[in-house]
C-alpha cells in the first residue's frame, strides 16, 4: 500500500481516517502520556491479541492463502516481519534479551504440528556503516539477498543520500522494481524508515535458526 492509498484500506483495526491520521501525525512531538498515544498503545495490544486468535484459529490452508508460499507470493509476508521487528524493538529497548520470543515462537509452531524440536539462535549485532560508505559498497560490490532490504531502507531513510542517485544505482543492480523512492515505499515499510531516524545506530541482526526434530 503506497502513500495515497493508506485510506483505502478495508477491514483493518484502524478506520481509514485513523489510518490516515497516523501516517500524517508525528507522535514522537507528543508527551507519552498523551491521550492518544495511550489509546493507541492499547489499540497495538488488542491488536496482537486479536492476531493472535486469529493465527490459533484459522486452519492452515487458510494461513497459507494469507502469507503465500514464499517471500514474494504475498506483501503480507514484510508485514508479518514488522511484526517480529516491533517485539524485537520494544523487548531490546526495555533492555531485556529478545531472543526467547523468537525461539518461543518457532517452537509452539512446531508444537502445533505436531512436531518437537529444538532452536539455536544465533544474532550477531555490529553498528550499520555510514550511508555513503553502504551506498558505495553497493554500487561496487552488489548486496547479498539477506542484506539487501534493510541496508535500502537504511539508504533511503538517510538524510545525507541523494535520493535519485540512489534510484538510478539500484535500478542497475537489482532492477527497478527493487528502486522504489520514498513516496513510493509501501507502508509497512515506513516503520524501517522511521526506526531508522529515531535510532540512528540501529543495529544489523544475522539470525540463524537449527531444527532438530524428534519423533512423538
Amino acid at each position: 500500500m503506497s502513500g495515497p492509498d493508506i485510506g483505502e484500506q478495508q477491514g483493518g483495526v484502524l478506520s481509514p481516517s485513523e489510518r490516515y491520521g497516523l501516517y500524517t501525525t508525528d507522535l514522537k512531538t507528543q508527551s507519552p502520556n498523551d491521550e492518544l498515544r495511550a489509546q493507541l498503545r492499547e489499540r497495538l495490544e488488542a491488536s496482537l491479541r486479536d492476531l493472535r486468535l486469529l493465527a490459533e484459529r484459522l486452519p492452515d490452508d487458510d494461513i497459507k492463502r494469507v502469507f503465500g508460499d514464499d517471500d514474494g507470493a504475498s506483501g503480507t509476508t514484510s508485514v508479518a516481519t514488522d511484526v517480529v521487528a516491533l517485539c524485537w524493538l520494544g523487548f531490546d529497548l526495555a533492555e531485556k534479551s529478545p531472543e526467547w520470543r523468537v525461539k518461543q515462537g518457532i517452537e509452539r509452531a512446531l508444537y502445533a504440528h505436531n512436531e518437537d524440536g529444538e532452536v539455536n539462535l544465533s544474532v550477531v549485532r555490529q553498528p550499520l556503516l555510514p550511508a555513503a560508505a553502504s551506498l558505495d559498497r553497493f554500487r561496487q560490490h552488489d548486496l547479498n539477498t539477506s542484506d539487501a532490504y534493510g541496508t535500502l531502507e537504511h539508504l533511503w531513510a538517510a538524510s545525507d543520500i541523494n535520493p535519485f542517485e540512489l534510484y538510478d544505482v539500484t535500478s542497475e543492480k537489482l532492477g527497478r522494481e527493487f528502486a522504489l523512492p520514498p513516496a513510493d515505499l509501501m507502508i509497512e515499510r515506513l516503520a524501517y524508515r522511521a526506526q531508522a531516524r529515531r535510532f540512528p545506530a540501529a543495529q544489523v541482526m544475522d539470525v540463524s535458526t537449527d531444527d532438530d526434530l524428534k519423533e512423538m
